[in-house]
């Protein structure tokens, strides 16, 4: 299959040609989200489904760091509640929306760098963190599982 790196709308898929699309962590940074749920509609086959998950705002993260979140950022151009974007995507005709949990991994060497860097202390420690350390190449090994909905929320929705 070939790959293409172009915007939405230069792409010119075929109505009814993929089983699945997915739109990961893209809808916030789309100016018109409900138009562009619009288009991609008519790209999935009959009973074909999008995949799609965007950062909660209304997630434990985002609760517990408030103006800290990283999702708070100029880069993203709208912001959902589990209801506002459940709401667009049914309006946009995919119908059985329903939501869905996973589990997503995270290695201690981006945990351990995040933090300090979070509490702006990471230059006094950035070489215990430094990928060729002794401590860096153990915390990339090590790896944790976390549910998705600490900080995304994900809906499948059929055609």
């Amino acid at each position: 299959m070939d790959v293409e790196a172009k915007a939405f709308g230069e792409l010119l898929f075929q109505d009814d040609y993929f089983d699945v699309v997915t739109l990961w962590q893209v809808l916030e940074h789309v100016l018109y989200p409900l138009m562009f749920v619009g288009d991609v509609h008519r790209i999935p086959r009959p009973r074909g489904w999008l995949a799609t998950s965007i950062p909660d705002i209304e997630g434990i993260l985002a609760r517990m760091l408030r103006r800290r979140w990283c999702n708070l950022r100029r880069l993203h151009t709208n912001r959902f509640t589990p209801e506002t974007f459940a709401d667009m995507v049914s309006r946009t005709g995919f119908k059985n929306v329903f939501s869905a949990g996973y589990n997503e991994y995270i290695d201690l060497s981006m945990l351990a760098i995040a933090l300090p860097k979070h509490l702006k202390v990471y230059e006094r420690a950035e070489g215990l963190f430094h990928p060729s350390s002794t401590s860096g190449r153990i915390m990339d090994r090590l790896r944790f599982a976390y549910s998705s909905e600490l900080n995304s929320y994900t809906l499948i929705g059929f055609k």
